[in-house]
């Protein structure tokens, strides 16, 4: 997949956001998890510090500023990045649907702290690499012990949301 539909789909994702999300821990967290909901979005994540993380996506973030297509704001108050859309870039090129994802999947998850979606994101990260039951909560508290008071909530969403084996 191109870098132009790759972003069309982030693009999109904005969109459907408000049109600007705080923070790019955030966007990456998101993006892996609504791929991993059955949206091809076209990235391969790993595991950092803060979670799942694309280089790709980085990559394609500073392209898309580079031609306009988006904006990273830097915001001193957030300590973060602002990222949303840029207008001109609707004059050549159009945002590519999410056509596997639902609108209450964005919706619920776009509403949720980053430090949520990183302990959302890593249960789905471990799930995928074969962590299940008893060891991937001991694999979560190892990784994110000093995210312990989101365990429940995402524990909760990802039983919502995705297929995890054996969970807690």
């Amino acid at each position: 997949m191109s870098s132009l539909k790759r972003l069309g789909k982030v693009r999109s994702l904005l969109e459907k956001m408000g049109g600007s999300i705080y923070s790019r821990k955030k966007l990456h967290k998101l993006v892996y998890l609504i791929q991993n909901s059955g949206e091809n979005f076209g990235y391969d994540f790993v595991f950092h510090h803060y979670g799942v993380f694309s280089p790709l996506l980085a990559r394609d973030l500073e392209f898309g500023c580079a031609i306009s297509m988006i904006n990273q704001d830097k915001d001193d108050a957030l300590a973060g990045y602002k990222i949303a859309l840029s207008e001109p870039a609707s004059d050549f090129i159009a945002s590519d649907n999410l056509e596997n994802t639902s609108e209450d999947l964005i919706e619920s998850l776009g509403q949720k702290d980053p430090q949520l979606l990183e302990v959302l994101s890593t249960i789905v990260y471990l799930n995928s690499n074969y962590y299940h039951g008893d060891r991937l909560t001991r694999k979560l508290k190892e990784l994110k012990p000093n995210l312990e008071k989101y365990y429940n909530e995402a524990y909760e969403l990802a039983d919502k949301h995705y297929e995890i084996t054996e969970l807690q």
